[in-house]
Parts: structure tokens; C-alpha cells; sequence
């Protein structure tokens, strides 16, 4: 039970930050936005002032070498280098799945701030420059009616879309690896 329990609190703990790295991927500089932006800094340290794409591929190297190292202690059988490999990189991939919670979680907010005013606070400016960054590859479609932008709202289906087909394509890919 206290192994389960340190590998749930590490599991929590590892989600946490992997949010955390979105959020820093995700987030404009600006002073507006400051005092949140340092809060994700904080966390993060050093690895929050790394550029964007190699904070885009830390998840993965940090799951797959993480997933590789436990999985000697807790495979029972002995399975092949190649395959013990393969599962990490699988489940390596599979840590971008949680950023859907989060992504989420941001265009719901930057939809709501869109429509009502909370004030000036800097949580609310760090929310719109993540949503704004998060909506980039829909700028260029024609989602507004009136005064309605539907943007986000898309933005959401699309991130649930592409994760569910995500995940689906790596459970199929697990089930071909060889034994």
C-alpha cells in the first residue's frame, strides 16, 4: 500500500508538472501577466527560460526514461531491450495526453473572460495571452457570427478530437508491438 501510494503521489506530482510545462510553453510575455507567469517560474526554474521546442520534447524524454527505469522493477517477465524500449516511448507519447485537461481548462476560462468582466487581475491577462496562443492555428477561419466568436469553442472539440484519436492510435500501437 506505501508503494502505491508514493507511485500515485509521484504520478500526481509528475501531471502537475507536466501542466505546468504547458502552461510555460503556452504563455506570452508580458508585464500585464507578470506576477502569474513567475508563479509557473518558480515551479519550474530553470527549465521555464529554455526555448519552447525543447521544452516540447521534455515530457517525452522524461516519461520514456521514467517508464523505462520502473518498468525493471515491476515487470515480472523478462521481455526484450527493443520491446521495454518501445512501451517507454509509448508511454512517453501518451504524457502529451494530459495536456488536454489543461489546454481545456484555459479556453474555457479565456471563453468565460471573453464575455464576462472579472477585472484587471493578472491571472486574467496570463489566461487571454495562453488562450490567444492556443487559438493561433484557428485565426485564419472564419469563426465569428456577429459578435460571437466561436473560436474557442472549436478549439475545445479539436483538442478532445485529437487527443481521443491520439490515444486510441497509441493503444493500437501497443497492442502490435512484438512480444
Amino acid at each position: 500500500m506505501l508503494l502505491f501510494s508514493f507511485f500515485s503521489f509521484g504520478l500526481t506530482l509528475g501531471i502537475f508538472y507536466l501542466w505546468l510545462l504547458f502552461l510555460s510553453i503556452v504563455a506570452e510575455r508580458n508585464a500585464e501577466s507578470e506576477p502569474v507567469r513567475q508563479l509557473v517560474q518558480v515551479q519550474l526554474g530553470v527549465i521555464d527560460r529554455w526555448p519552447r521546442l525543447l521544452k516540447l520534447f521534455l515530457p517525452l524524454a522524461i516519461t520514456t526514461l521514467l517508464w523505462w527505469l520502473t518498468s525493471w522493477l515491476f515487470d515480472p517477465k523478462q521481455i526484450s531491450p527493443l520491446r521495454r524500449v518501445e512501451e517507454s516511448l509509448l508511454v512517453g507519447l501518451g504524457s502529451y495526453l494530459t495536456w488536454k485537461f489543461i489546454a481545456v481548462a484555459v479556453l474555457v476560462l479565456h471563453l468565460l473572460n471573453a464575455y464576462v468582466y472579472f477585472g484587471a487581475h493578472p491571472f486574467w491577462n496570463y489566461v487571454n495571452g495562453a488562450g490567444r496562443t492556443l487559438l493561433k492555428p484557428l485565426r485564419k477561419l472564419p469563426l465569428q457570427a456577429g459578435k460571437v466568436d466561436f473560436a474557442p469553442v472549436v478549439e475545445i472539440a479539436l483538442v478532445f478530437f485529437v487527443a481521443e484519436l491520439a490515444g486510441r492510435g497509441l493503444g493500437a500501437l501497443y497492442e502490435r508491438l512484438p512480444l
